[in-house]
């Protein structure tokens, strides 16, 4: 009689010598660089239509600014899909934190730059949407 772990075995091994198990893979790897591909395309696209000074800023720190478009308010936005928008104070320090994204499973870039849009274009009704929280120390960021 074959113990419970040697049956489990075999039939591990049968799937993955089976032409099923490399379909499955296959699957697996093509949604995942789909994703990838996603990414990146939303991070090129946000680059695109960043300001040669945000683009620097972008890169230097993974965040960029932005000025509200109804306030004249400056915001930072930093590169992540929620609670990624700081509005800052006259010496640029954190005032307050903002967080409102489109509907959807984005990928982050894509996300990054329809905060930007808004905020430039629509702040109000941007931030009519929004949830506010108090102003954090500021966090070491990726």
């Amino acid at each position: 009689m074959l113990e419970v772990g040697t049956v489990t075995s075999l039939i591990l091994c049968a799937l993955m010598f089976s032409p099923l198990w490399g379909g499955v893979l296959a699957r697996c790897r093509n949604g995942i660089r789909r994703r990838q591909d996603a990414k990146l395309k939303g991070y090129r696209l946000l680059e695109e239509w960043l300001s040669p000074q945000q683009r620097a800023q972008y890169k230097s720190s993974g965040s960029f600014e932005v000025t509200g478009s109804d306030s004249g308010i400056r915001y930072r936005i930093w590169r992540a899909r929620q609670m990624n928008i700081e509005e800052l104070d006259c010496d640029g320090k954190p005032a307050a934190i903002w967080c409102f994204l489109p509907e959807g499973r984005l990928p982050c870039g894509d996300v990054m730059l329809a905060q930007k849009l808004a905020l430039e274009n629509d702040e109000q009704a941007a931030l009519a949407v929004a949830k506010r929280a108090g102003a954090r120390a500021p966090i070491e960021r990726l």
